[in-house]
């Protein structure tokens, strides 16, 4: 009992946990979902801030804060020297579809939203902005 009350309190003055991903404000996320082996360089930003580069290896993410005054993060994906550009959060986009969380796996054929309770993809988009 001492346990899980220390892990709740640690939890709501952290925010995150380190290793489990639990957020308790909004968040977007990029997961490197290409084929084993390829690093994923993604570089995010929003109108105001510049995230900066970051190379993820297979299986990583990158969380970015989304708070009220955050209305888009635009990402560009570049592996094999090409650079392919998605919007992985939009206010008016992706309210309903991402809930708290915008979590994106991507893929060489494009990026897909990420469920976490089931553990699956809800659909992807391509990177041309068609919706599978």
């Amino acid at each position: 009992m001492l346990i899980i009350l220390m892990l709740n309190v640690s939890m709501s003055e952290a925010g995150l946990v380190e290793g489990l991903g639990l957020v308790e404000k909004r968040d977007a996320r990029v997961i490197n979902a290409l084929a084993q082996g390829k690093d994923l360089i993604v570089h995010c930003r929003t109108k105001d801030e510049d995230f900066g580069k970051q190379t993820l290896k297979y299986g990583k993410y990158a969380d970015f804060k989304v708070t009220e005054k955050t209305e888009d993060i635009v990402c560009g994906f570049d592996w094999d020297k090409k650079v392919h550009v998605f919007e992985i959060f939009n206010v008016n986009k992706y309210k309903e579809e991402c809930g708290e969380r915008c979590w994106w796996m991507i893929k060489e054929t494009g990026a897909c939203l990420f469920d976490m309770e089931s553990k699956a993809h809800i659909y992807c988009y391509s990177f041309k902005g068609e919706k599978n």
